[in-house]
């Protein structure tokens, strides 16, 4: 494994109903801008160590309302986009209405179960998606399922991972975040999205505090990487919207 930067889980509590209902009832996200945005940052960021060609099959798991899946699809041969919240997998499916190589699905209750999406698959891309999860085990299950679905030599991109910060970095870090959305022309967006996810009566931070997510550092994705013997390399240049949010590419 390349030199690494991110993990400990923390925030784990028991969550009843948490991430998955909340992704159920989300409008927040779904509708906004940024959604697009930070597919767009992520394709550009991923020319050179993650290129997509005609021949590719793409597992995208945590598909949201499709913007990725629309902006890749003329780009692959296929898509199958996947996600645990209905509206978000009835927004994928009109936003790829017109795209005929692009199928979309409902993940069961155990959304680490890859087995119905079919495969192989040559990409899978997990983008935002495991810093919801409950715990560590949960994100070596995915791993273990996209093996089960991978073609040979394919390559699984965990993007978007949060690091473990202190204050001082995490002032840092935002400060980042909102001069990128500057020299990017989409600080509205940032800035309307940051006072729906953190302003009063946020739905969103009522289910952070009570569920909790997982941060990450080096020693935990070491530790990943290792007790599963991966072939893995982490990419340190952030590939959304937020800044210092490094990515785990693996080689199956």
């Amino acid at each position: 494994m390349s030199e690494a930067t991110t993990a400990p889980p923390a925030g784990t509590g028991p969550h009843p109903e948490g991430w998955r209902g909340y992704w159920s009832r989300d409008t927040l996200w779904r509708e906004s801008e940024l959604g697009g945005i930070s597919a767009g940052i992520l394709l550009r960021g991923t020319r050179e160590t993650l290129p997509f060609g005609r021949a590719d099959s793409v597992l995208e798991i945590g598909c949201g309302p499709g913007h990725l899946a629309a902006l890749l699809a003329p780009l692959v041969g296929t898509i199958h986009a996947v996600d645990i919240a209905p509206p978000s997998v009835a927004a994928c499916r009109e936003r790829c209405r017109g795209c005929g190589n692009v199928t979309v699905g409902l993940l069961g209750n155990d959304y680490t179960d890859l087995s119905a999406c079919g495969g192989p698959f040559t990409r899978i891309l997990c983008v935002s998606v495991v810093q919801y999860y409950r715990d560590m085990g949960e994100v070596e299950r995915l791993i273990q399922a996209a093996r089960a679905v991978a073609a040979p030599g394919a390559k699984m991109l965990i993007a978007d991972l949060p690091l473990a910060r202190t204050a001082s970095a995490f002032v840092r870090d935002a400060l980042g975040t909102l001069r990128a959305a500057l020299r990017g022309g989409y600080l509205g967006p940032l800035l309307r999205a940051a006072r729906g996810r953190w302003g009063p009566g946020s739905a969103y931070r009522a289910c952070q505090n009570r569920a909790g997510s997982l941060v990450f550092n080096r020693a935990i994705l070491e530790e990943l990487v290792g007790r599963m013997d991966l072939q893995a390399t982490v990419l340190h240049e952030s590939l959304s919207i937020y800044a210092n949010r490094p990515s785990l590419l693996l080689d199956f």
